[in-house]
């Protein structure tokens, strides 16, 4: 039997979570809006909120051995690999399909 100890609001405003991974000591959260938000793991505090992509973000995922990476993939046809200790919110690798062939961007 479970018991629920306490509850936080995570401040999603009107919007749905569609993906969650757990990255190292945060929790990373992609809605229905598009953005990436990253939370504290304890307090569930946001502490940044991205927008990863130009279309619908289609899935999301942590990297085991590197708690802090966070990979995410979207219709728009990109993978980014995100790495959450850098102040400057940018993909660290961004891969991007044309066609059968995947090509590293800048």
């Amino acid at each position: 039997m479970y018991h629920q100890q306490g509850s936080v609001a995570m401040g999603l405003d009107k919007s749905f979570v569609l993906h969650l991974a757990q990255c190292g000591d945060r929790v990373c959260a992609v809605t229905d809006t598009g953005t990436l938000c990253v939370y504290h793991l304890d307090t569930l505090t946001k502490t940044h909120t991205l927008t990863p992509h130009s279309s619908a973000v289609t899935g999301l995922t942590s990297c085991p051995t590197q708690p802090d990476l966070v990979m995410t993939c979207s219709s728009d046809q990109t993978v980014k690999v995100w790495d959450l200790r850098l102040a400057n919110h940018s993909p660290v690798h961004t891969l991007a399909f044309s066609g059968k062939v995947a090509k590293q961007q800048a």
